[in-house]
């Protein structure tokens, strides 16, 4: 009966095994000396056989690229946008400025008001905005296919241009141009709300996804 020689790599134990007990195809053995695996292959029976490569209980993912700088300034943007929406920071402004008429800004212009308004307001929600997502680290738990650029540039450009409109028309005296912007503005204002609103979620949607994954994968 025909027999082959095998030799472990690792301890180098070696035995005798009738070749119509050897595997036909590549596979990993197990030494009964010292219980380590090595490589057997049919087709290299002259070779020395190869230790196996231990194999990671799972399958190794494929890297994720980092996010683009646009898409993480967009994501920034819109997130400072809407928290200096829903934040009480106005109010507070202008309850201690007293309002555009009081002792601060009694003789300036209400564009300078409205400035000093907006700026004081964003200003503290990006800190605010800034300080979360460090303390979350949320960019690197964001991936490329759960951003929509198109959504999030609409939302951003229609919010940044109600504002700049607004500005300038409180400059004009009268007021009329400016309260009639206000009101015009609501609309766009809505568009824009709406649109961020459907980025955030499938951003939201896209991160709880993949947590769910990665816990699925590790249990």
């Amino acid at each position: 009966m025909e027999k082959e020689n095998i030799k472990c790599p690792n301890c180098n134990y070696s035995k005798d095994v009738p070749a119509s007990k050897l595997p036909t195809m590549n596979k990993d053995i197990k030494c009964p000396s010292c219980n380590e695996f090595f490589s057997y292959s049919p087709q290299n029976k002259n070779e020395i056989p190869k230790a196996a490569t231990p194999q990671s209980p799972q399958k190794t993912r494929d890297i994720e690229p980092e996010l683009s700088s646009s898409s993480k300034t967009n994501i920034f943007i819109a997130t400072v946008l809407l928290a200096a929406t829903f934040l009480p920071i106005s109010a507070i402004f202008s309850y201690f400025a007293k309002g555009m008429y009081g002792p601060i800004f009694k003789g300036i212009s209400p564009a300078i008001y409205h400035l000093a308004n907006l700026a004081t307001s964003y200003v503290i929600a990006a800190i605010l905005v800034h300080i979360i997502f460090k303390k979350i680290d949320l960019f690197s738990r964001i991936k490329r296919n759960h951003i929509s650029p198109i959504l999030f540039g609409t939302g951003n450009a229609l919010i940044i241009l109600y504002l700049v409109v607004r500005i300038f028309a409180s400059s004009i005296e009268g007021g009329g141009v400016s309260y009639a912007v206000s009101i015009l503005g609501q609309y766009p204002l809505s568009i824009a709300r709406f649109c961020l609103g459907i980025a955030f979620i499938r951003l939201i949607i896209g991160i709880e996804v993949e947590r769910a994954l990665k816990k699925c994968l590790t249990n």
